[in-house]
């Protein structure tokens, strides 16, 4: 039996948002073509009716699981608010849902061009997005672009590292607490100067 257009288009929309979390929560070599289409209740050679390789579903679950989190970025509105969302245990508990740059930054330099291609395109977008958050351009700092890189790539690392102590919950939240305490810290520091 022959599917239509539209169902075709549903299910591989389905297995791109099912391998945006799954990406995320086991990496890209722990997520396997086979536990993908399994999760979406279909075999591993319908795979192929949907993406010429496992290589260009990567490269759409990048996108889409930049895009679920752009979302979740914008309801937070100023820097601050952001900050606070970002920065928080439920955060680094949920991987699956969260920031695509915490959760794979480490790994995305041995993927295929084009996958990095479409995380840095992610990053580009999170930057413009923690720029439009900032608001205006604090005095005394060279550019507002510069405190978005700054703020943005302290916030990725407190969630790797929180992550990484998440064993011991103490210390994941100290790291938390700590980092958002200081990039509130710098951002009133700039904006006073």
């Amino acid at each position: 039996m022959r599917t239509s257009k539209a169902q075709s288009q549903s299910t591989r929309a389905e297995i791109v948002e099912v391998a945006a979390s799954r990406i995320r929560e086991r990496g890209f070599a722990g997520t396997t073509v086979a536990d993908l289409m399994s999760d979406v209740g279909l075999t591993h050679g319908g795979f192929y009716n949907h993406f010429a390789s496992k290589d260009s579903l990567v490269v759409e679950a990048v996108e889409q699981a930049f895009r679920q989190h752009a979302g979740e970025r914008a309801k937070a509105g100023a820097i601050a608010e952001v900050l606070r969302w970002y920065l928080s245990a439920a955060h680094v508990a949920a991987p699956g849902g969260g920031c695509p740059a915490a959760a794979l930054g480490s790994e995305v330099a041995r993927q295929s061009d084009q996958v990095k291609a479409a995380f840095g395109a992610g990053i580009e977008d999170m930057i413009r997005d923690f720029c439009d958050a900032l608001g205006e351009a604090p005095r005394g700092v060279a550019s507002r672009r510069s405190l978005a890189i700054d703020v943005l790539a302290k916030a990725v690392g407190a969630i790797v590292l929180s992550r990484a102590a998440y064993a011991t919950d103490r210390l994941s939240r100290e790291i938390l607490s700590t980092c958002l305490a200081g990039a509130l810290r710098d951002l009133d520091a700039s904006r006073a100067k």
